[in-house]
């Protein structure tokens, strides 16, 4: 047969709330913080999957950026044809920097090419 009322607790309600205030603090807390406390913000990693050698020179940096330069304009010109609109002019102008920053360098390796 099944009881309509539960036993009582073990302890009185008196003494197991005056013996156990830090449990229940402590248990309050961790609620608290799973439900309020945003996540931490996971830092970016500082590494990069390009690692370049401490011993290049700067010729040899200066003459890989022009190619890799070359490179990114040759593929923005590829892209800027099957555009049309403001596509394409964010296109061209972003080939523009390219072909900028590619003329600075080229005119940095005749400076060193020169001395």
């Amino acid at each position: 047969m099944k009881k309509i009322v539960p036993d009582p607790p073990a302890t009185p309600l008196e003494t197991a709330l005056s013996t156990d205030p830090l449990l229940d603090q402590a248990a309050a807390d961790r609620a608290l913080n799973h439900y309020l406390l945003k996540p931490p913000v996971p830092q970016p990693s500082k590494t990069s999957s390009y690692v370049i050698c401490d011993s290049v020179s700067l010729e040899s940096a200066l003459v890989e950026t022009s190619g890799l330069l070359r490179c990114a304009s040759a593929s923005a010109g590829e892209v800027s044809n099957s555009l049309s609109g403001a596509q394409r002019d964010l296109v061209l102008s972003v080939l523009h920097l390219v072909d900028m920053a590619r003329a600075y360098v080229d005119k940095s390796l005749d400076g060193l090419n020169t001395h």
